[in-house]
């Protein structure tokens, strides 16, 4: 292992990082495990969900919890980023403790529960293959849309009511810029539209072989 500690060495001049890592690493070995139990899930470690549960079981207040939580998801994904072995950055996390202005001593249990957040997370890795997938390229973001009624007039004068769609579809281009169109449709391009999304509902069934 590298003398200096580089999981996390570009972030110690931050102040901010320095108070979370503080945070993190004085949360005791029970709650360390529960992190590393939800980081388990495919939902992962950070949300408010995972916030609420720690502040239910510990009485850990919902936003210290909300830092702790973002601060395993950091290092879990910095470890994956650089391949490093658990242990190895565990060692690395402990040299900066103790070296913090106000040094953080890490004993040997809570050195095991930080390598269990660490640790390879199956389920978390797996829901998180799809954006990864699609982070270079312009990708779906969402579709919202509401029904009106527009009246067209006919040359002899009948109102007729007609049902019209308007809908925005939203995606991310290749920069991860927010773009969005929107257009309207009548039930014709409507039904259209859904016999469109039901064939590639079925053509999705013949990749199913690669998977």
């Amino acid at each position: 292992m590298s003398e200096t500690p580089l999981l996390i060495e570009r972030l110690l001049s931050s102040p901010a990082f320095i108070r979370d890592l503080g945070l993190f690493l004085g949360l005791s070995e029970d709650v360390l495990l529960a992190i590393s139990a939800l980081g388990e899930t495919p939902e992962g470690f950070s949300g408010r969900p995972q916030a609420e549960h720690l502040n239910a079981h510990f009485q850990i207040p919902v936003n210290d919890a909300m830092r702790a939580l973002h601060m395993a998801e950091h290092l879990y994904n910095r470890v994956t980023e650089q391949g490093l072995e658990g242990a190895d950055a565990v060692s690395q996390i402990a040299s900066v403790a103790e070296g913090l202005e106000e040094p953080i001593e890490i004993s040997t249990p809570k050195r095991d529960a930080i390598q269990s957040i660490l640790s390879f997370k199956r389920a978390y890795e797996v829901s998180n293959v799809a954006s990864k997938a699609l982070e270079d390229v312009p990708h779906f973001v969402n579709v919202n849309g509401s029904w009106s009624v527009k009246p067209v007039r006919t040359r002899e004068g009948e109102v007729i009511n007609v049902p019209v769609l308007g809908m925005s579809v939203v995606w991310h281009d290749s920069t991860a810029k927010h773009e969005q169109t929107f257009f309207f449709l009548d039930e014709e391009d409507w039904d259209t539209f859904k016999n469109a999304i039901d064939g590639l509902v079925d053509t999705r069934k013949d990749i199913d072989a690669l998977l």
